[in-house]
């Protein structure tokens, strides 16, 4: 199961963050290495897996279960992702 779902106190949806990610042009890897997410086998690369789960766009397997997609992701790092794409929060409904 997603970590977060709709009754989580501090979890907002990615839809709009996703559609942001996907409009700015900016390169999954470059965004991910903004935030601080790197891959562990290349500290100069930013992991783009990782943020393309969190924001809903790449499956992951939790529990047994393949094909689940995230569709909520904490506040805090929906701000990070936000300002790591350089845009307000506000503007992409946090």
């Amino acid at each position: 199961m997603a970590r977060f779902n709709a009754e989580s106190v501090n979890a907002v949806p990615v839809e709009p963050l996703a559609e942001a990610v996907l409009r700015s042009g900016i390169p999954f890897a470059v965004i991910a290495k903004n935030c601080g997410w790197l891959r562990a086998d290349r500290i100069d690369s930013g992991d783009a897996t990782r943020l393309k789960r969190r924001v809903g766009l790449a499956t992951y397997t939790t529990r047994g279960r393949r094909g689940c997609r995230q569709r909520f992701i904490s506040y805090d790092n929906a701000v990070i992702i936000a300002e790591a794409i350089g845009v307000a929060p506000v503007d992409v409904g946090l």
